[in-house]
This record gives C-alpha cells, sequence and structure tokens, in this order.
C-alpha cells in the first residue's frame, strides 16, 4: 500500500487552534509530499456558538491553499440540517471569492442532496464526491444524489478508525474501502469491482498520482 500524505485543521477543533498550530499547519502544507489541503471546512453537529469561528478559521487557512493541493472539504450539518443543506450553502458563500473556479475539491464524505451536488460542481468542476460504507445513514434525497453523481466523479473512501459498524468491529481501516465500494454500486447498480476500478482511476486524475 502507498501512503500520501494530507494536511487539514478539522473544524470542531477551530476554537482551541493557536497562531503556532496554524503557522506549524501552513509549514507543513510546504512540504513536497504533502498533496492534500484538508480535511477542512465547516461542522454545524458542534454548538451555535462555535460556528463563527469555524468560518474565521478556514477563510484565514485557505490563504495558504496551493494551486497543486487537493482542497479536501469536511461539511456537516447541524442535527436539524441531516442533508447539510445549510451548511453546504454557507460553505459554498466562503469558498467563492477566494479560492479558484478550477480548484480541484474532494467533498469527503458527503451528505448533500442533489441540488447540493449541483451547487458545488456548477461552481467547482473539478469537484470529486466521497462516500464511505454508511450508505444506510443517507436520506432519501442523498441516495439520490449518489445515484446521479457521473461515473468519473465518484470517489469512495473509509474515514478510518471513523464510521464503524457491527460488522467492522470497534473501529474502521482502510481495508473496509471494499465494503465502501460493495454498497455505493448496490445504491448506484454497479457491481463492487466496477466502482473499484472507477474510483482508482479518478482518485489517480484528482491527486494526480499513480497507484
Amino acid at each position: 500500500m502507498r501512503c500520501f500524505p494530507t494536511i487539514g485543521l478539522h473544524p470542531k477543533g477551530a476554537s482551541r487552534y493557536s497562531d503556532t498550530d496554524i503557522n506549524q499547519f501552513a509549514k507543513l502544507l510546504g512540504r513536497p509530499e504533502v498533496v492534500g489541503f484538508g480535511e477542512v471546512g465547516l461542522d454545524h453537529s458542534v454548538p451555535y456558538t462555535e460556528w463563527l469561528g469555524q468560518s474565521i478559521l478556514l477563510r484565514r487557512v485557505l490563504g495558504f491553499l496551493e494551486e497543486r493541493h487537493v482542497l479536501i472539504l469536511h461539511c456537516k450539518g447541524s442535527k436539524g440540517d441531516q442533508d447539510g443543506r445549510e451548511v453546504n450553502m454557507r460553505l459554498l458563500s466562503i469558498l467563492h471569492g477566494l479560492i479558484s473556479p478550477n480548484q480541484r475539491i474532494h467533498l469527503h464524505c458527503f451528505r448533500g442532496d442533489l441540488e447540493m451536488l449541483r451547487a458545488f460542481t456548477d461552481s467547482f468542476p473539478n469537484t470529486y464526491v466521497g462516500y464511505t460504507h454508511k450508505t444506510s445513514d443517507l436520506s432519501p434525497a442523498a441516495l439520490l444524489a449518489l445515484r446521479t453523481i457521473p461515473t468519473e466523479r465518484l470517489l469512495v473512501e473509509t474515514d478510518a478508525p471513523y464510521f464503524v459498524s457491527p460488522t467492522i468491529g470497534p473501529f474502521s481501516s482502510p481495508n473496509v474501502v471494499g465494503l465502501a465500494a460493495r454498497n455505493v454500486g448496490m445504491i448506484r447498480g454497479e457491481s463492487t469491482r466496477d466502482v473499484l476500478t472507477a474510483t482508482v482511476s479518478n482518485f489517480e486524475d484528482l491527486y494526480r498520482l499513480k497507484l
């Protein structure tokens, strides 16, 4: 297995990051082996008093983004925003004007609906969309988005060690990617092999790497 580092500041920690942390983040991003910028973004599953700090942090760190990096976005809605409509719109409003329309983007663990998917791909055509094995947690609207995504923009991921289930055990790991491909394929009417073949190719295109 080959591993490629990405460097991020998770939005849930926005209130805890010091200037030293942010400066170290910027320094690490400058290392040539770092291929991804993230995950960064917004997470409204925390109390709303923390939301503004997340937006401020994101605006600040996007200034360190380089063309060679893939921007890996975390976007999670509040309890009453299952599909993340509000938080995705807020994220898009921050990105507009701060990053290039040609920016390569990895929407990490996407849970949005078709409207949100199209909002991202219309604004940033080089957007790829990642899903884990937890397809049973997606709303009907989010499942429609999953079925609609062009094959050449689809990714599968594990978010290891998170996103556990009774069939996996106490923690996740990279080898769960096969389960993610199977579950995604069942929703899309595609075989596990076809999903894996397509998403490996998509990963290589997005990250400009060869596995």
